[in-house]
């Protein structure tokens, strides 16, 4: 493994891996199911999701005024390509063992600086990267930063209609500084959170390998349907655009040590692939017990804070 990363114990797995494997997370059935309240009733699913939407889009609001952002029109062109996007994203999910999530090109939102913005100096340059690009939990919706590069823009939103197609469930989390309880994320994609971590972004577990993954499904997908772009524009490939540079270094390099101590496994896609259907369909297990084998006792958890990748969350991000 990379120079600086901990060293496991060859062993077995543990019990509280198994803990965060739980099955009961699982969501299994139709396509288009909306993501599971593991703690709640199946009557009450709905209004806890739509009490999550609506939270979470106040929160959406609140940012947007702070840094005097607008939402803006798509131009015709963005439209065409997105509908394109969204028809065949689908089918990509499934290859990967996920329920495709029913996302319509009104629910992905485009944002700009308004006039409040400018007069406030807001430039994109001091915009943190984080939203430039982010998906909103619990809805179907996605919010992307108007860029002069269109493509930039649509590789922007397959790497948001990725995590929206990512398996998801929530639980019950305490409200700082009060005795009640709201509805928090417990699963998305890769990731796992803590729920007795007050701030999100050091509760979570396994944001970097979950991006990283992300990230490399995203510049599959533009491979395999470069013509998105050629019936639309003049280009003929599309631009290499890197995000998580690092991290996906550190998640190769995980899947070259897995290879080589693991005979049964001769190809680098093949090991992804099983990170990949981790991400889409929720079932830890396999992998988990795939880096166990590999690393030891343990290390699956220690990998899920390997690098203090949460702790710099904001500041780590970046999209170009």
């Amino acid at each position: 493994m990379p120079e600086g990363e901990p060293k496991f114990n060859q062993d077995e797995i543990t019990e509280s891996t198994e803990e965060i494997i739980s099955s009961k997370e699982r969501v299994d059935g139709a396509k288009n199911m909306r993501p599971k309240v593991i703690d709640a009733p199946l009557e009450q699913q709905d209004f806890f999701l739509d009490e999550l939407k609506g939270r979470t889009a106040n929160i959406y609001k609140e940012t947007l005024d702070k840094y005097g952002l607008v939402e803006v029109e798509k131009s015709e062109t963005e439209a065409k390509i997105i509908q394109a996007i969204l028809e065949r994203v689908p089918e990509f999910v499934e290859k990967f063992g996920g329920n495709p999530s029913d996302i319509k090109v009104e629910n992905i939102r485009f944002i700009d600086i308004g006039e409040e913005g400018e007069k406030k100096g807001i430039t994109k340059e001091v915009i943190p990267p984080l939203l430039h690009a982010f998906y909103i939990s619990g809805s179907e919706s996605m919010v992307v930063l108007r860029d002069e590069s269109i493509f930039k823009e649509m590789h922007r939103v397959i790497h948001e209609l990725l995590h929206a197609n990512s398996f998801q469930s929530f639980e019950s989390r305490e409200v700082p500084g009060t005795s009640l309880s709201q509805k928090g994320v417990r699963r998305m994609g890769f990731m796992t959170y803590d729920k007795k971590v007050k701030d999100w972004s050091l509760g979570a577990s396994f944001l970097s390998i979950n991006e990283s993954i992300t990230e490399e499904l995203t510049l599959k997908f533009e491979n395999q349907h470069v013509d998105l772009l050629t019936e639309h524009t003049e280009e003929k490939t599309w631009p290499q655009l890197y995000s998580y540079v690092g991290d996906r270094i550190r998640l190769q390099n995980i899947i070259e040590e897995i290879i080589e101590k693991n005979p049964a496994y001769k190809e680098k896609e093949e090991v992804f692939n099983i990170f990949a259907e981790a991400a889409m369909n929720g079932n830890l297990l396999k992998i988990s017990r795939l880096i166990e084998k590999t690393f030891g006792k343990g290390s699956f958890r220690e990998m899920g804070n390997m690098p203090e990748f949460s702790k710099k969350y904001l500041e780590v991000m970046s999209w170009d």
